[in-house]
């Protein structure tokens, strides 16, 4: 009997293209990537901010997301989030963030999640609905360099059916 082997694929190589990218463009004197394990929920990787040298637990969950194709209107990236991906990240306490990676200008954009659903509500009530995908919309100055993202890491997040998704630190 022949042996099966995978099969590399354009969707494979654009996402290690899409890692490669962001990963340059991240300052590991102030940032650890950390791999993602065997459970597929989202979570590509995590980021921890190094804070004076110290790990002080300050992390971020990542969706990596990779295109030759950006979509922008008004000045933000139009992208398609899995339903599920954006009902894991409001679900998490840790913050949530969505990576997209232009492959063509390798310029890579963040969109914390959790804090995207709390100030669009309307789209929080929308992940209830039975969907594949959920627009969302990533402003272009959130860039890599953008010092917003260390006070992302440092956030916390509670959901719950009573009071919903908040914001608790």
């Amino acid at each position: 009997m022949a042996r099966v082997f995978g099969q590399d694929t354009e969707e494979n190589r654009k996402e290690r293209k899409s890692y490669q990218v962001l990963f340059g463009l991240m300052n590991t004197d102030i940032w650890s990537f950390l791999g993602r394990d065997n459970h597929d929920h989202g979570v590509d990787y995590s980021f921890e901010y190094i804070e004076n040298g110290e790990f002080r637990g300050y992390r971020i969950l990542a969706q990596i997301k990779g295109s030759k194709v950006t979509k922008i209107s008004n000045n933000e990236v139009v992208f398609d989030l899995p339903v599920k991906t954006a009902n894991y990240a409001v679900g998490s306490s840790q913050p949530f963030i969505l990576f997209f990676v232009n492959l063509l200008t390798e310029c890579a954009y963040y969109l914390p999640l959790q804090d995207y659903f709390i100030a669009n509500p309307d789209k929080m009530d929308a992940l209830e609905k039975n969907t594949s995908t959920i627009r969302v919309f990533i402003p272009l100055n959130n860039t890599i360099e953008d010092p917003e993202l260390v006070a992302v890491a440092k956030s916390q997040y509670s959901f719950d059916e009573e009071h919903g998704l908040r914001k608790t630190r």
